[in-house]
């Protein structure tokens, strides 16, 4: 089966996932056309969350990036689950302290269509946020490019902890 998106994301909004694009799509959907290798999601964490997720992926038959295939009994581990499903990748996130959790980011996410399925993505603020969080280089090329592309300075929340 070939890469989809979009059907990656409706699997998860039929499952009742509540969730927001972050990462490459949310740098393209704010002007920077790219390539992106997978889809990054922002989730809440609480147990169920993490069960409901992990039991999503399952359905897909997804396994993680070391080829062990994720069952609904699986517990997601802090850091989120990188997996590997005939859809595609999909790397799920857990929030963290405001301003990055779930509500805060859904609060100035904006409604987008991927592959022809509407998804909430990452308003620029926070994106700018997760960006200057992770820090790689490529996250850095991405918002030196959007900054160019905009032709302003980009948003920055503050962040605890970090700033």
């Amino acid at each position: 089966m070939a890469r989809d998106d979009g059907a990656l994301l409706a699997h998860l909004n039929t499952a009742g996932i509540d969730y927001v694009v972050i990462g490459g799509w949310a740098v393209i959907a704010h002007g920077y056309i790219r390539a992106t290798q997978d889809v990054d999601v922002l989730v809440a964490d609480t147990p169920a969350i993490r069960h409901q997720v992990t039991a999503a992926l399952a359905e897909l038959h997804a396994t993680r990036l070391d080829g062990s295939v994720l069952t609904p009994e699986r517990t997601m581990p802090d850091q989120g689950w990188q997996a590997n499903t005939p859809l595609g990748r999909v790397d799920v996130l857990l929030e963290g302290p405001p301003p990055l959790d779930l509500a805060s980011v859904k609060a100035d996410a904006e409604q987008h269509s991927i592959d022809g399925t509407t998804v909430l993505i990452s308003g620029l603020a926070h994106l700018v946020a997760f960006k200057r969080l992770s820090n790689r280089t490529s996250d850095r090329a991405d918002l030196e490019e959007l900054e160019r592309i905009l032709q302003r300075p980009l948003p920055r929340l503050v962040l605890p902890g970090f700033d």
